[in-house]
């Protein structure tokens, strides 16, 4: 056999085994090194505005979120706020994104079902500045995986998070937007009565007040089964008092305070927010007090409006609602 022969068989053999090392590390590569980041990873710390939507809407719908003096607000025809920690968790997740090329083929989208109109869209920006425009397919061979691709790009990748979750959108291609309301904060006050110090309420009605009794002697407050004993006082006239029971009873239905749903500001004279309207005033202790500008009161509906000091108004349900001005 002559010198070129061997030169020949000892490429081969070189390329073989360097095929078969490279076989190898793939298949005893960690998952990390087989994909590819598909965001920036200090998207979330960037972020000041995430837009969802699914061009087939029939709506035309998106779900608009953005940061207004550092906080998340949800567009609802005018800024609400936001779920900040759901907001959060999205754009971390996102910045965590990764994924295995599986094609480049512009011919090929469609069986992802990453074309334009089909996809999904999630568009994330910051400063001015397009971080991230993700096109979301169908769902992938394992529940928590779908196929992505960027959008101006034909390459498609396997994403390892089902994005689609995320947004609580579960149908493939999607047919609608995520709704903005399922992303509005209607937590008004998320302490319980435990985490309640005090409450008073002032009206052109009345005023009253709830607060802890004052045990014999100056001592603190009065401790009884589940807390503080609590004691209402209406200061009238004509004044009268409960305690027990009852009273906590009425707190327990009005905390954790939540709203059923937000109202435009704009519109805030038509609920009987500004000059006349009563005052709710709920102490927290350490966390501070909260005042609620309390308007018009619908009794055989239970519902209420309310503002909060950053104008937020917030529509109240329940069946305490009628019970404000004189809860007993």
């Amino acid at each position: 056999m002559g010198n070129r022969q061997l030169v020949v068989l000892a490429a081969v053999l070189a390329g073989l085994v360097a095929v078969y090392a490279w076989q190898q590390h793939r298949r005893n590569a960690s998952p990390r090194e087989l994909t590819a980041a598909l965001a920036p990873a200090d998207l979330a710390r960037r972020a000041d505005k995430l837009v969802a939507w699914a061009p087939a809407d029939p709506k035309g719908a998106r779900l608009r979120l953005f940061k207004q003096e550092g906080r998340w607000r949800v567009d609802r025809g005018f800024p609400a706020p936001a779920k900040a920690a759901r907001v959060e968790e999205v754009l971390e997740a996102l910045a965590a994104l990764r994924g295995e090329a599986r094609a480049a083929d512009p011919g090929l989208v469609g069986r992802f079902r990453l074309k334009s109109r089909e996809a999904f869209h999630v568009e994330v920006r910051g400063g001015g500045e397009r971080l991230l425009h993700l096109l979301v397919g169908k769902q992938g061979p394992d529940w928590d995986t779908c196929y992505v691709r960027a959008a101006g790009s034909d390459a498609v990748y396997l994403a390892d998070r089902n994005v689609l979750g995320l947004f609580e959108v579960w149908q493939v291609p999607a047919k609608g937007s995520p709704d903005p309301k399922d992303w509005t904060e209607l937590t008004v006050i998320g302490e319980g009565r435990r985490g309640v110090r005090a409450v008073a309420w002032r009206s052109a009605e009345g005023a009253w007040r709830i607060a802890p009794a004052a045990a014999p002697g100056g001592g603190g407050a009065t401790q009884a089964k589940g807390g503080p004993a609590w004691v209402y006082t209406y200061e009238g006239p004509p004044r009268r008092r409960a305690a027990g029971a009852r009273v906590r009873d009425f707190l327990d239905r009005l905390f954790p305070l939540q709203a059923a749903d937000v109202e435009d500001p704009a519109k805030a004279a038509a609920f009987g927010l500004g000059a006349g309207a009563a005052e709710l005033r709920v102490d927290l202790g350490a966390k501070g007090e909260v005042r609620l500008e309390v308007g018009r009161r619908a009794g055989e509906a239970r519902k209420a409006w309310v503002r909060t000091a950053d104008g937020t108004v917030y529509r109240l349900e329940g069946d305490w609602v009628p019970r404000l001005p004189a809860p007993f």
